[in-house]
Formats: structure tokens, C-alpha cells, sequence
């Protein structure tokens, strides 16, 4: 479903379906997280994953961020957007690697 508009909600209804009850709340999150624990879990390293993992290399958040904050530079709405996974991913990413 990568590559789709709203693929993480398309394949976590797929894994909810078949009855993959512990999995498909990570699927769902993967994009954006309702809320970081300060224990990490499974929805945090998938997460941070997919932010750190562009294609099939590994980039800094920076990185990752940057193109999306120039694209959307002119758009305040989808700007914040970026901007509130940016500070997700960093928040996650010091308290796996103790970096506070």
C-alpha cells in the first residue's frame, strides 16, 4: 500500500481484518504517533524507522525533513504537519540513543 494516499490507514485495516490485533496499531502510527511513551515500544522504533530510512538508505531526521519543510515552506497547514513529525522523530530518537 507505500505509495498510496492514506496507506498506513489501508494496510492496518488490512492487518486488523485478518486478525493481527498487536500489529496493526503500529502500521497505523508509523506516519504520525496520537502519542510518544516514555517507554519505547514497538509504534516508536517503526516510527523512527521509517523516517530514518529513506528508500534503502539511512539519512539523518535533518535530512529527511528538510525537502518536505521546503516543499511545503508556503503552506503553514502542511508546514506544522512536518514540523510536529520532525519533533516527534527527534523526541524518539534521543530517548532511544539517551541524547538529552
Amino acid at each position: 500500500a507505500k505509495g498510496y494516499k492514506d496507506h498506513a490507514k489501508i494496510c492496518s485495516k488490512w492487518l486488523k481484518d485478518m486478525g493481527y490485533d498487536d500489529i496493526y496499531q503500529i502500521v497505523e502510527e508509523h506516519m504520525e504517533l496520537k502519542d510518544i511513551q516514555k517507554k519505547i515500544s514497538e509504534k516508536e522504533v517503526v516510527f523512527l524507522a521509517d523516517k530514518i530510512i529513506k528508500e534503502d538508505k539511512e539519512v539523518t531526521i535533518e535530512e529527511r525533513f528538510s525537502e518536505k519543510e521546503k516543499i511545503y515552506k508556503d503552506n503553514k497547514e502542511l508546514l506544522e504537519t512536518v514540523k510536529y513529525k520532525k519533533e516527534q522523530a527527534l523526541e524518539i530518537f534521543n530517548l532511544i540513543f539517551n541524547r538529552r
